[in-house]
């Protein structure tokens, strides 16, 4: 029996959360880690997350058509008996087919699986994984 892609995603992520790697701010040199960096690192950014997450997808499942996305993100923020949204950018994969599915493997999202509709985020532009090649298409935008 096959594995499917979502399996394999799950998969991964799941691994990335085992090792328990930690999360950091951008730099002022900031530049996507490649998976060894990552690895010997033991902490990245978001767009470091997303990266390692669509290459470690891809060596595994080599029709895979998987995404780098980057937008706004907008996260709660209790204020009293309010809750506010901070606006901020960040990256995430989707998973391409029938319907664009998200998910984020960065510590600290929902590692859910699901349609881009569900998400509170606006995408701006992405780059789409080639694993064949092991290399990203130009970037491009999402649109209004």
């Amino acid at each position: 029996m096959a594995i499917s892609l979502i399996d394999t995603v799950k998969s991964v992520m799941d691994d990335m959360v085992y090792r328990r790697w930690r999360y950091e701010l951008d730099g002022p040199d900031d530049h996507w880690k490649t998976v060894a960096e990552f690895e010997a690192d033991g902490g990245a950014d978001c767009e470091d997350w997303s990266l390692y997450l669509i290459v470690k997808t891809g060596l595994r499942e080599h029709d895979a058509r998987l995404r780098m996305v980057i937008g706004e993100v907008y996260s709660p923020r209790r204020v009293g008996d309010e809750t506010l949204y901070q606006r901020g950018m960040h990256a995430w994969v989707a998973l391409l087919g029938d319907t664009e599915l998200w998910c984020d493997p960065t510590p600290g999202w929902p590692k859910s699986i699901s349609p881009a509709t569900q998400w509170p985020r606006k995408a701006l532009w992405g780059r789409d994984y080639d694993p064949s090649t092991l290399s990203f298409t130009d970037k491009f935008s999402y649109g209004d």
